[in-house]
């Protein structure tokens, strides 16, 4: 069982696109990207997520690591653009070995980001695949998905090595799904995205844009809970999925250097049965159009 920082994976989305619904200053700059990545280097965070249509995030996370790491100790997962057909063996090629490029190094696990994939999943996926692990770009094939069906779906795909999901103090669908205990019994490395549900968790809850007043009830009763346990939300949000996800490798973002350490003291943080218990049972009733933001409404 992973237990440290070793654990931590960063975000890259803000190094390239305005992201996030708590993220009021934008995209990061290029110069504090760079002071960013350094300060994760350098605090033991080495692994680093990003995805080929994160705006310019490949490219200026490539450049930060071209600069700043030296030995290679760093690893990057990309995601495939959606756009792409991944039966489409040639264009694959040409978009991981374009990531690949612009990060400077090959990928630890390339991932396919469109859950629907697995409903159309036959032997020219897999072939293309297959042919992009041959060629040494990848170490390992993946998906991102959104929901406890399609996990377990890409559960059953032996060239599926990594499964990404998400994962907070308000989602216990995946667990009680029972995608962890299948991951764990066939080798399968789970990756923890929306730890902070994209920001939703870190805002008060009299301040949530009007679009998203509806989760108004939910945000509060998570920053009660976490207050009750002597914890801010910050804290709460990464504490808890050190404890709920205790062998999964936990993506967060940071807008700076503040708040990756934040980040990185929050994940270790002392988190008590009590707290995790209570988030469990007060929170277990959180509906899917809160849990999942591809089904949040647009903002007016």
């Amino acid at each position: 069982m992973n237990t440290g920082v070793n654990r931590l994976v960063m975000g890259t989305a803000q190094l390239g696109m305005d992201y996030g619904i708590a993220n009021t200053q934008g995209r990061v700059r290029d110069d504090a990207a760079l002071a960013l990545v350094n300060e994760a280097l350098q605090t033991g965070v080495h692994r680093f997520d990003t995805a080929s249509h994160y705006g310019c995030s490949e490219r200026v996370l490539g450049r930060a690591l071209r600069a700043l790491d030296e030995k290679g100790v760093a690893t990057v997962t990309s995601k495939l653009d959606p756009a792409i057909d991944p039966a489409d063996t040639s264009a694959v090629l040409h978009a991981v070995q374009t990531s690949v490029d612009r990060l400077g190094r090959p990928l630890d696990a390339l991932l396919l980001h469109d859950e629907t994939i697995l409903d159309r999943w036959d032997t020219a996926i897999e072939t293309t695949l297959q042919t992009v692990l041959d060629a040494g770009l990848t170490k390992h094939g993946g998906i991102s998905v959104y929901s406890p069906k399609y996990a377990l779906s890409a559960l059953e795909k032996p060239l599926l090595s990594v499964l990404q999901i998400p994962g907070n103090a308000m989602d216990t669908r995946f667990e009680k799904a029972g995608v962890l205990r299948t991951a764990e019994t066939r080798g399968v490395r789970l990756m923890v995205r929306s730890v902070f549900l994209q920001g939703l968790l870190t805002m008060d809850s009299e301040s949530l844009p009007p679009h998203m007043a509806y989760a108004q009830p939910h945000v509060a009763r998570y920053r009660t809970i976490a207050t009750t346990h002597g914890m801010d939300p910050t804290v709460a949000a990464m504490a808890y999925v050190r404890k709920a996800f205790p062998s999964a490798h936990i993506i967060f973002g940071a807008l700076n250097s503040s708040q990756l350490l934040q980040n990185v003291h929050a994940f270790e943080h002392p988190f008590s049965s009590t707290a995790y218990a209570d988030f469990r049972t007060q929170l277990s009733a959180v509906p899917d159009n809160v849990l999942n933001p591809s089904l949040w409404p647009s903002a007016k």
